[in-house]
C-alpha cells in the first residue's frame, strides 16, 4: 500500500502541544481517526503531566505521498517527535500478538529494508 507524509498537532492547552511528522499508509491514520479512541501517551510534557485525549481529522496534515520524498524520508529517518499510531491499540491487536509469540517464529519472516544501500 503507498505511504504518505503526514504531520501531527496536538494542543495539550496551557501544558504545551504535541508535534510530530511520520510516515504511515492513510488508512492507518483513518482507522485511528475513525475509531474515536482516547489515547494516553503518557508524562510526555514532563512529570505528572499525563496527557491524553481523542484525535480528529484537524490534528493531522497530509505532506506528500510523492513515492520518491517519502523512501527519502524513510532512508534518512527523518521522521521526528509524536506518532499518534504509536500510541494507537486496536481492540485484539494484544490477543494478535499473543498468538503470535506462541505460534511460529517472527524472526523466521521476510523482513527486507527495499532502498536502503546495502541492500
Amino acid at each position: 500500500m503507498k505511504k504518505a507524509i503526514y504531520k501531527f498537532f496536538f494542543d495539550c492547552g496551557r501544558m504545551g502541544e504535541l508535534e510530530g511528522i511520520f510516515v504511515a499508509e492513510p488508512q492507518e491514520v483513518k482507522r485511528l481517526i475513525d475509531s474515536g479512541k482516547e489515547l494516553y501517551f503518557g508524562e510526555v510534557l514532563g512529570k505528572h503531566s499525563e496527557i491524553s485525549g481523542v484525535v480528529s481529522v484537524e490534528n493531522f496534515i497530509f505532506v506528500t505521498d510523492e513515492e520518491e520524498i517519502v523512501n527519502f524520508f524513510e532512508i534518512h529517518e527523518m521522521a521526528t517527535g509524536i506518532n499518534p499510531l504509536s500510541y494507537f491499540e486496536e481492540e485484539g491487536a494484544e490477543d494478535d500478538i499473543n498468538e503470535e509469540d506462541s505460534g511460529g517464529d517472527v524472526l523466521s519472516e521476510d523482513h527486507s529494508f527495499e532502498g536502503f544501500p546495502w541492500n
